[in-house]
């Protein structure tokens, strides 16, 4: 789609700045700076916090990157509060999220107002899974980009060698079915890894939609990492960045830290962890009993970038499926090498001995022996962390928006 001056996209996304979950929040937040940057005209339509009657409506705020419409779309509790409440009202507030009027109300009120050219959806869970045929049914070109499985499991979370019980089975399958119909006129879809790709197309997803497999874009850093190479008794500092949450393998990495310590204790290795979750408040005794194991509280953008800049090699222990880790693009654009497990879409990405090394997803011997070679190996690890950086080059914000709106309707 080739842009007119004055041409105007909509953004639509469940959570925006400064309600960071995740990685996917952050990948919107840098298209909305790009955007803006291209001097592109953007609005962003999001959820926001219950405060009183008046949340319900959309009310608008002025950022450096745009207008953003924030408002509470009505439900039993707000998205951004799913991780802490029981499986029985996730159950009521998924069935109100699918087939939440409200926000297409307040959605078709802003489309009415905005008239965009464009519009992009990202993660609609939270706003409402109508929102699809919203735009379909009025005509509006829009593409939506795939963050990670949510649209099959509703958690969006499938752990490696999980078994469901017979109530999530039944509710999964009938979930997925709903979603597979919503999505049905979307005209096109964006996956940002050939893993997640291919998964939908196992269920039947999008089989009227054109796709694009795009990596999700990347701010390229102007530090490249150039660590020294250092003696055995040197500091060798290895990072973690995101949820501290049982299904990141926050615990295996920790375990297999803990384990490295041992085999060689005169070295000084550090674990440094940023990120909030149900586990800081664990992590944080370990840390009281152990100064080598650095515990950042989550942080914005600058915060990720200072702590890169300190690290030897990232670390992405998911036991989980993950789609395309914000957190090993934004490693190559610094210059880090990465550890990750052989799940999902990371082995696209960390590609042995080329980008760093993949190991046995929730097979902390595995883990440990990666990071045992990464620790002896600190010569092979900066070349690495140089072909990332040659990798996430081509996927850069500009490069990514162009390709992105080539393929747009």
């Amino acid at each position: 789609m080739k842009l007119k001056d004055g041409s105007k996209i909509i953004i639509i996304t469940g959570l925006y700045d400064p309600y960071f979950k995740g990685g996917a929040e952050r990948i919107v937040s840098t298209i909305v700076s790009g955007l803006h940057k291209l001097n592109i005209t953007t609005t962003v339509i999001t959820s926001g916090e219950y405060r009183g009657l008046k949340s319900l409506w959309s009310k608008s705020r002025i950022t450096e990157n745009g207008l953003v419409y924030y408002f509470y779309p009505f439900n039993v509790f707000w998205v951004n509060n799913i991780d802490k409440k029981p499986f029985w009202l996730r159950l009521i507030w998924h069935i109100l999220d699918i087939f939440n009027l409200h926000s297409c109300l307040v959605v078709n009120h802003i489309l009415n107002k905005e008239k965009p050219d464009l519009v992009l959806t990202h993660n609609l869970r939270g706003l409402s899974l109508l929102i699809p045929w919203l735009l379909y049914l009025r005509g509006i070109k829009f593409a939506h980009t795939v963050h990670d499985i949510n649209l099959i499991v509703p958690s969006g979370i499938k752990l490696v060698n999980e078994k469901y019980s017979f109530i999530k089975n039944v509710v999964g399958k009938i979930f997925s079915k709903i979603c597979k119909f919503l999505f049905l006129n979307t005209p096109v879809v964006v996956f940002p890894s050939v893993w997640i790709s291919k998964f939908y197309e196992s269920y039947g997803f999008f089989k009227k939609s054109k796709k694009l497999v795009l990596p999700n874009p990347v701010t390229i850093s102007g530090h490249t990492q150039t660590l020294p190479l250092k003696d055995d008794n040197s500091t060798f500092n290895f990072v973690y960045i995101g949820q501290l949450v049982d299904h990141k393998g926050v615990r295996l990495l920790v375990d297999a830290w803990l384990e490295l310590l041992k085999k060689f204790p005169k070295s000084n290795i550090l674990l440094s962890i940023m990120g909030g979750g149900e586990l800081y408040e664990e992590v944080f005794n370990i840390s009281k009993n152990n100064p080598r194991l650095i515990l950042y509280k989550k942080s914005d953008f600058m915060g990720v970038n200072n702590l890169l800049q300190k690290a030897n090699v990232v670390v992405v222990p998911s036991v989980c499926y993950d789609n395309c880790p914000s957190i090993i693009l934004e490693s190559f654009s610094m210059g880090v090498p990465v550890l990750g497990a052989r799940l999902g879409g990371i082995p696209e990405l960390v590609q042995d001995y080329k980008t760093g090394l993949t190991f046995c997803p929730n097979d902390k011997l595995d883990l440990l022996k990666v990071m045992e070679y990464a620790l002896n190996h600190k010569q092979e690890l900066i070349k690495f962390g140089q072909c990332g950086r040659d990798m996430v080059a081509e996927h850069d914000v500009p490069k990514y928006i162009d390709k992105l709106l080539k393929f747009a309707p």
